[in-house]
């Protein structure tokens, strides 16, 4: 699957010159909650927060492959790369990175992930969001996710 960043939909301001690129993934199930990642509260970034699985995207990797990896470690679930649709970028307003966000519908229950990363998992209906204490990019990426569903 061939994908280039015209293919994500732009949030705010975007840089072409942030030193680093994240992959990150919205993973939705069948009712139509959004599966999301408990960070580690001994992390330097969002300690505590709800946010995204992903992260940074290494030397060598295209974004498909950096997603997909990323995902498998960090939730224990491998996906084929076809699933995974491009939906957003944006520039960080808080961390100097450029971040891609896939959504991928798949047939995911709690049982299903083993969790590789973080301090735990839920998954989430979209009216729940509020009440999540999220870090901004999830905030930002859910709320206009939200707009595209409406």
């Amino acid at each position: 699957m061939k994908c280039g960043a015209d293919d994500f939909q732009t949030i705010g301001v975007w840089r072409d010159d942030p030193p680093l690129t994240g992959a990150l993934v919205i993973p939705v199930d069948r009712a139509g909650r959004v599966l999301l990642q408990l960070r580690d509260y001994n992390t330097t970034r969002y300690p505590g927060k709800w946010g995204f699985f992903g992260g940074k995207v290494e030397d060598g990797e295209t974004l498909i492959t950096a997603v997909v990896r990323e995902f498998e470690e960090e939730a224990g679930v491998a996906l084929s790369p076809e699933v995974f649709v491009p939906r957003f970028r944006m520039t960080s307003p808080e961390v100097l990175s450029n971040l891609y966000v896939y959504e991928v519908s798949a047939d995911l229950a709690p049982a299903d992930i083993r969790l590789g990363e973080g301090a735990g998992f839920a998954f989430v209906e979209p009216k729940d969001f509020e009440r999540l204490d999220m870090a901004l990019i999830t905030k930002v990426v859910l709320d206009e996710w939200r707009k595209g569903r409406s």
